[in-house]
């Protein structure tokens, strides 16, 4: 329903870029600012592994009543950029861009009900909330394309910091166990290299101002993000507090990486600094 309500509405939008004049590179010397905003996928190899097999073994668990354990997706991100033409066909440029990112997962366990209510007696749950930040900063090299004006090709080199943030809440009671609650907090960052390439369009809208399209892909790999691990457990016996410092590791203990590369598609405004 959503759809066919904003297709006339895309269908002008399509119809004013083909109507509208081409783009007109600055001329040498010229800067241009950018401000956009879009979506990127994310990557997450030994993230989402570690998720799937997690879900995977609630999912074979015949005790487990209610279980929801997906995998991360990707982020909007928004950001900007700095460009200076150099030649009619050459520009180069800084960019920067910031995404957040988050999921909950939730599991459930009886081990047995209450004969007379049939309510769960026996239960244990985990609650679970990822969250992953990162922003980068790249240095932008982007071809003009002469015979198609504002279509254009770049290439990105920079740096991108992360951070992946975990809390979990790990409830347990039985009539064999003591009550126990554990609460865990886990911070680890890191920084890592990033290259991409891309491909756009600037669409004039006035002379000093065009709509910019992207869309490209980005790798972006931080090795062993380095973090610190709270636990607080409230049980009968007492309250113990402990943290440990290390590596983001997988349930195994291996180290995990912060694979935060993917493609991505950016949408924004170009205003020409001076005019053309």
């Amino acid at each position: 329903m959503r759809m066919r309500n904003g297709a006339p509405a895309l269908i002008v939008a399509l119809g004013l870029m083909v109507a509208a004049p081409a783009l007109a590179v600055p001329a040498p010397g010229k800067a241009t600012l950018r401000a956009f905003m879009g979506f990127t996928t994310l990557g997450l190899g030994d993230i989402n592994s570690q998720i799937t097999a997690q879900r995977d073994a609630f999912m074979a668990d015949t005790l487990v009543d209610e279980t929801l354990w997906d995998p991360m997706g990707g982020a909007p991100n928004v950001g900007g950029e700095l460009d200076l033409q150099f030649t009619q066909t050459i520009s180069g440029g800084i960019a920067v861009s910031v995404h957040r990112s988050s999921v909950d997962h939730q599991m459930f366990r009886v081990f047995s009900l209450d004969p007379d209510t049939g309510e769960p007696a026996e239960t244990e749950s985990y609650d679970e909330r990822l969250h992953i930040s990162a922003w980068d900063v790249v240095a932008n090299a982007t071809y003009w394309v002469p015979s198609a004006p504002g279509l254009h090709f770049g290439a990105q080199l920079g740096l991108v910091r992360g951070t992946f943030e975990r809390d979990d809440v790990y409830h347990i009671d039985t009539n064999t166990q003591l009550p126990d609650l554990l609460l865990t907090h886990g911070t680890f960052k890191g920084t890592g290299a990033v290259l991409g390439a891309f491909a756009g369009y600037d669409q004039t809208i006035t002379p000093q101002l065009s709509l910019t399209t992207r869309m490209g892909y980005r790798y972006r790999q931080i090795q062993k993000p380095l973090g610190t691990t709270y636990s607080t457990d409230f049980g009968d016996q007492g309250n113990s507090r402990e943290w440990e410092n290390g590596p983001l590791t997988d349930a195994s203990g291996r180290p995990m990486s912060l694979d935060l590369g993917g493609f991505y598609f950016q949408i924004g405004i170009s205003a020409t600094l001076g005019g053309n």
